[in-house]
């Protein structure tokens, strides 16, 4: 995980997962409720429903 700063101040994450069904929005839910202004999240070769627990998310901007 890489979380970086923007010139605007904002903190930004950056992950890389494979088949995190289970734990995927834990993840995003936790650093959106720290204050994370933007998750960003690679798929590696999912195989589960990673890429549909996260649809939500994409539709808000707020991920991936």
């Amino acid at each position: 995980m890489t979380l970086t700063h923007t010139s605007g101040g904002r903190v930004e994450v950056c992950t890389m997962v494979r088949d995190e069904e289970e734990v995927v929005v834990e993840f995003v839910e936790y650093h959106l409720l720290i204050g994370v202004a933007h998750v960003h999240v690679y798929l590696h070769q999912s195989a589960d429903g990673t890429a549909q627990r996260l649809q939500p998310y994409v539709l808000q901007v707020v991920c991936c």
